[in-house]
Parts: C-alpha cells; structure tokens; sequence
C-alpha cells in the first residue's frame, strides 16, 4: 500500500507542473494561434445548431449559428418546424493561457437572433396533434460570457444575458408579443 501510495505521489507531482506551469510570455498564446472555431451552440440569443467562431482584431469575435428541423410526424416534437439564425459580437475583458493545457477568457457580447417555427398543437376534441399556424420571432440582447480553452483546440463558451424577443406573429394584445427574459447559452467548437 505504502508503494502504491509513492508511486501515485510521484506521478501527481510529475504531472501537476505540466498542466499548472507557467507559460513562456514570449510564446503565443492560443488566442494567437487559433482565431477560427467550429462547433455547436445552444441558446437564444446564439442560436441552436451549428456555429462558426472567428475572432478578428483586438482579440474582438464575431459568430454566426443556426439549425433547422422538420418533421412531417406530427405528435413526438413540440414543433414541425424549426429553424433559426444567430449572430453575436464577443468583446473581451480578461483573458490568458494559464498552462499549455487551459487557457480561458472572460467577455461581453451582443447579439441578434430570427427564429421561425411551425408548432404542433393539441386538439382535445380529436385527441390528436394537428399542424398550428406559422410564428416568426426576432430577438435581441446582451450578456456576460467564460470561454475555456482545453489542450489549446477544444472550446465551451458559458453565456448568460438577457433576452429582448418581438413575436409579430402571436395574437393577442400588441404587448403580448414582447418579452424579456435572462437566458443562459453554451456550446462546444474546436479552435483552429
């Protein structure tokens, strides 16, 4: 047990410095190295499906996002369908590579968002789904947002903010169609 209990000792002391390690500051950062980005984000304001990241001067980003279903069964999903397109502007407030292996940085963003959705409905009547009314939606908004950057590719934005939404096309009173709500956002991308 005593054996056991050095060898792990040794080990864990070996490697902390490699993941914990100071980082040369004439080496480039990540944020030099990888500017692009490829992945999924899920949010709001961002946009559900698949996004494309591209950082631009002064460490300032910009992404693009948006997904689409359809589905001609009606009855297993809420909606029949759904697409929607995002864009965000990333400002950022602190950022650093803390150890080859993790790096990360905090911003504000901002962004715009169209969604479009057919929903299914429930007719109590029949007792069946039937296909609803055509709805747009535009959105609006602002938050606060982590990136951590694992092995220097693999990166998890975490968003929070708040949500301006416009529906033009529910019915009902003019103020109806409004809301604000605070959202949270994420995703997963690889920088490149």
């Amino acid at each position: 047990m005593v054996k056991k209990l050095i060898i792990f000792i040794l080990v864990v002391f070996t490697v902390i410095p490699f993941i914990f390690g100071e980082n040369n500051p004439a080496e480039e950062t990540v944020f030099d190295l990888h500017k692009e980005a490829l992945g999924f984000q899920a949010g709001e304001l961002a946009g559900y499906g698949l996004s494309y990241f591209k950082e631009m001067e002064n460490g300032k980003s910009i992404q693009f996002a948006g997904g689409a279903y359809y589905g001609a069964d009606i009855g297993f999903f809420e909606s029949l369908l759904n697409y929607n397109l995002g864009v965000e502007l990333h400002f950022p407030v602190y950022r650093d590579e803390y150890s080859r292996f993790f790096a990360g940085q905090l911003y504000i963003f901002t962004g715009l968002n169209h969604n479009g959705y057919i929903n299914n409905e429930w007719n109590t009547i029949s007792e069946e789904y039937e296909r609803g009314g055509f709805n747009t939606a535009f959105s609006s908004g602002f938050g606060i947002g982590i990136e951590l950057i694992l092995f220097r590719h693999f990166s998890i934005p975490l968003e929070l903010g708040y949500v301006a939404s416009w529906t033009p096309t529910l019915a009902g009173d003019f103020l109806d169609q409004f809301g604000v709500n605070l959202r949270p956002q994420g995703g997963f991308r690889y920088r490149y």
